[in-house]
């Protein structure tokens, strides 16, 4: 090659004689400074450029390759080009089925999740019952609007040792539930346990208790903990107001309303 050819003629070894590309020159040899006087005085090497990390130069054989190397790459780059137009051109005609795959993908994905998450949780979980407001006006004696038996929160329960689960009975008759204790008694996590399952159920999850029974909800509305806006003038008691006013006016008599 013309790499060993001038390592000969020179005495340089491979250490000495470097063959790098450039931006602007193409393939080029490099030297250090010290053997730059071999350069200067060849007549067969003509120098492009002087660093403090060398001399760089080509030999009429290298420029001669290098301008063969850019001719070659230019030719690959277009061919490159053309063949990316014609898979994607390809690829195109199969988006109806690509679309259909995607869906079926993350409706699988889902699933998947959703069982990894029953078979890895501490605690069994449970296929809730769910029925409709219009199979509930059907059954009469059933005034049961939802019913958890010891439900807990999926992901409290996963970093505390002990968890102490909990039992909500709602009825057409007994529809609210206020919760009263002190402070880290647990009354967020209960109420955000509650929201969760009913989320869950309706999705088609298992919930996270030992029974669960409910009538389909329209919504779920949430208001649980509060932060001031300072910088549009709203306090903390502020906000918690706007948000209770949302959800009241919001919420219809099929709803859920966690507050």
């Amino acid at each position: 090659s013309e790499h060993q050819r001038l390592m000969k003629v020179y005495g340089w070894t491979e250490k000495q004689l470097k063959c790098e590309y450039h931006t602007t020159y193409g393939y080029v040899f490099r030297v250090t400074r010290k053997e730059d006087q071999q350069v200067r005085t060849s007549k067969e090497l003509i120098t492009v450029s002087t660093s403090k990390d060398g001399v760089r130069f080509v030999s009429e054989r290298l420029s001669s390759l290098s301008e063969q190397y850019k001719g070659i790459r230019k030719v690959y780059d277009v061919r490159q080009q053309d063949l990316k137009q014609k898979l994607v051109s390809t690829v195109v005609t199969y988006l109806p089925v690509l679309d259909d795959a995607k869906e079926l993908i993350a409706a699988l994905d889902v699933f998947v999740a959703w069982a990894t998450v029953v078979r890895d949780s501490p605690h069994p979980m449970v296929r809730p019952t769910i029925r409709t407001p219009e199979t509930e006006e059907e059954q009469e004696g059933n005034k049961s609007l939802i019913t958890l038996i010891n439900v807990r929160h999926p992901l409290v329960e996963l970093r505390q040792p002990v968890y102490t689960p909990n039992t909500l009975r709602l009825t057409d008759d007994a529809n609210a539930l206020i919760i009263t204790g002190p402070n880290m008694g647990g009354k967020s996590t209960f109420m955000r346990s509650v929201g969760i399952s009913v989320v869950l159920a309706q999705a088609g999850c298992f919930v996270p208790a030992d029974s669960a029974d409910m009538v389909t909800r329209d919504a779920v509305m949430c208001r649980v903990g509060a932060t001031d806006h300072l910088a549009q003038g709203v306090s903390t008691f502020m906000v918690e107001m706007l948000e209770s006013a949302a959800i009241l006016n919001a919420a219809t008599r099929d709803s859920l309303a966690v507050m």
